[in-house]
């Protein structure tokens, strides 16, 4: 996606869903639970890493923040 315009709950639903998606197809037993929760765990580390903007990691830690508290 390098050179589109990002915006915060964008890249948080974006990157949440690509976790939800792999780790239904993958089969751990009863560790996949907890492997879906650890990479949950890690997206603001992920958001930091790959988006360069200085408005959209914010944003999208905000709305990661504000889902972990609904």
């Amino acid at each position: 996606m390098a050179g589109r315009k990002l915006s915060g709950s964008g890249v948080a639903v974006s990157l949440s869903f690509a976790i939800a998606e792999q780790m239904k197809e993958r089969d751990y037993g009863k560790a996949t639970h907890a492997y879906t929760v650890l990479l949950m765990k890690l997206l603001p580390d992920f958001v930091n890493a790959i988006v360069d903007d200085e408005q959209v990691p914010g944003d999208a830690l905000a709305t990661l923040k504000e889902a972990r508290h609904r």
